[in-house]
């Protein structure tokens, strides 16, 4: 069970976390894995659970007084799998070749097709709608 589920189950999902969990990615999480990770969420019940979820999306909200940024840190490193290398199987997100430089877009043959035709396109043409 992912904690988006569980959250929908108790319906404590709101739009505030859904917010906060933009940065962090942890509705999309298995709550197993979240035990895996803090031993002292094993033995809770699924309601007890819930609202330490719920708890924890609060001290993430960076608006909110009770903001805890070290939590926050360490949710968003669980959420979006920071630490999980496993060279080519990785599941971290940052692993998604978007960060490395590849040379695509710069000087190469395929791009510089695409931009051999724009350039031969008239702007009238090009912009109409």
């Amino acid at each position: 069970m992912k904690v988006k589920d569980l959250l929908e189950s108790r319906q404590l999902l709101s739009d505030e976390i859904q917010t906060v969990n933009f940065h962090m990615n942890l509705l999309h999480c298995k709550v197993d894995d979240l035990k895996a990770k803090f031993p002292e969420l094993r033995n809770k019940s699924a309601e007890e659970l819930a609202n330490i979820l719920v708890n924890i999306f609060h001290k993430c909200n960076a608006s909110n007084e009770q903001y805890d940024p070290q939590l926050d840190e360490e949710m968003i490193r669980f959420g979006l799998k920071t630490n999980d290398f496993l060279g080519p199987h990785s599941t971290s997100k940052w692993d998604t070749g978007f960060f490395e430089d590849d040379d695509f877009g710069f000087g190469n043959r395929e791009t510089n097709q695409y931009d051999g035709y724009l350039d031969s396109i008239d702007n009238d043409k090009r912009f109409r709608r």
